[in-house]
């Protein structure tokens, strides 16, 4: 049997490497093998197999060896893996444009997970399936997967946390119990050696015995209560870490409903001037950029280019909603690897958003926001400088106060808070300053200045 895992596992790495013909041979052996003794894990080789054709746009080979493992799961009864398997039949078939059979396979996975209560899979099922429907205009269906994708995600992540915290209690709970099973013990042992020494020392020696026993009886106590308190102390910065770390992305889930009020209120803006065209490509990108911040709101850190995608994502949607009232451009230096540099997720949206709603709305004529990046030189920061030219802050805040307007910018607060939490965990310096832009001894525009610290993949 280890054989044949050996196999599987040195094609699985050639897999990942792309090396697929030479995948599929040992992905053969180890199919034999299993195939010859009856051993676990054919369908798992089966779909690697399948998903090495696929990789090779060999379609209908893939598809050969994904319904092997459909079948084979079938006949032993093994739902876990008819949903796996169902999934891979569903991608291949929409690959090759057979919409009926994708359709099939797709809805099949997703009620045998649901039914089971795979939520794993129900994700990935959800997650093919509304790509499906959605290639196929059936925006519906895709808004249906979509609501389910997401459902199921933040559940997966509730039990992981829940897990998590039952696991340190009863860790906690443990390290209690063995201190005090120590205390008792060593308190016994000494109980037991002064009665004896009673028993054979003379009267005139009993005043030295209880000396040394006390002096023993300290030390001990001693050397458990500092034992004690260093146990405790790593248990508090733990805690501390966890207490930080859930608090980022606290403020991070924050952000996120924040965003997509604004844009739901496009959507419905559009149904309501029966301007269906633009309705749907506004929830075409919509959409996208939805699944873009579910995705990164998963991660510490993400790579810049996706951050700048999700941000390109979310300044064309604000360019919609407002009847392209402004223009927008992102210039990025050429030092800065957007491809393999990682930062914070949803830093810079709350910036931008500002300079959309209190710089160039208020203007008369068409604004401009502009995003600049460059890599700070000898150090792993960034200085992203939003800039627009909009009306200014102190006439932005002079027409709040005009219109009678106290609502403070919850983006704004938020972002603050969660530099302030990811400065008291990576003990970096991430700041950010606003200043005027003057032209002619006028205000002319608005800038922010913010440094990010970034981690490189390599």
């Amino acid at each position: 049997m280890l054989i044949s895992y050996s196999y599987n596992n040195i094609g699985s790495t050639l897999l990942e490497k792309k090396e697929f013909q030479e995948a599929l041979e040992y992905f053969e052996i180890s199919l034999d093998i299993k195939l010859r003794n009856s051993f676990t894990g054919v369908a798992a080789t089966y779909n690697n197999m399948g998903l090495s054709y696929q990789e090779m746009d060999d379609y209908p080979k893939s598809r050969d060896f994904y319904k092997a493992s459909y079948d084979y799961c079938h006949q032993n009864k093994d739902d876990y893996g008819i949903v796996t398997s169902a999934i891979n039949l569903g991608v291949i078939n929409h690959l090759m444009n057979n919409s009926a059979k994708a359709e099939k396979y797709f809805l099949e996975a997703y009620n045998i997970a649901f039914k089971n209560g795979y939520k794993k899979l129900i994700v990935e099922a959800t997650e093919f399936a509304h790509d499906f429907f959605y290639d196929m205009g059936r925006y519906e269906q895709a808004y249906d997967m979509l609501k389910q994708y997401v459902i199921y995600s933040d559940s997966i992540q509730n039990d992981d946390v829940i897990k998590e915290i039952a696991r340190l209690e009863a860790e906690f709970e443990y390290n209690q119990k063995q201190i005090s099973d120590s205390i008792m013990y060593h308190q016994q042992k000494i109980h037991d050696e002064a009665l004896h020494e009673e028993e054979l020392k003379r009267k005139e020696q009993l005043i030295w015995i209880l000396a040394v026993t006390f002096a023993f009886i300290v030390f001990i106590a001693f050397a458990l209560f500092k034992a004690y308190q260093l146990r405790r102390k790593n248990r508090e910065n733990q805690l501390k870490q966890q207490a930080l770390e859930i608090e980022k992305n606290l403020l991070r889930s924050q952000m996120n409903p924040h965003f997509i009020f604004n844009a739901m209120n496009s959507i419905q803006s559009f149904i309501a001037e029966n301007d269906s065209y633009s309705a749907l490509r506004y929830l075409s990108k919509f959409a996208k950029l939805i699944r873009l911040i579910l995705e990164n709101s998963m991660h510490q850190n993400i790579q810049l280019q996706d951050e700048l995608q999700s941000l390109e994502l979310y300044m064309e949607l604000e360019k919609v909603r407002f009847n392209n009232k402004f223009d927008f451009k992102i210039n990025i230096d050429d030092k800065i690897e957007s491809d393999i540099i990682e930062v914070p997720p949803m830093l810079i949206q709350p910036f931008v958003e500002n300079a959309i709603i209190h710089g160039v709305m208020p203007l008369e004529k068409e604004g401009l926001i502009e995003i600049n990046m460059r890599k700070i030189d000898g150090e792993n920061l960034i200085l992203c400088e939003v800039t627009d030219n909009g009306i200014g802050r102190e006439a932005s805040a002079a027409l709040k106060k005009s219109h009678g307007k106290k609502h403070k910018s919850v983006g704004m607060q938020v972002s603050r808070q969660r530099l302030e939490s990811l400065n008291k965990q990576t003990q970096k310096e991430m700041s950010y300053q606003v200043e005027d832009i003057v032209c002619d001894g006028k205000v002319c525009g608005t800038k922010v200045s913010i440094i990010i610290p970034f981690i490189s993949e390599f």
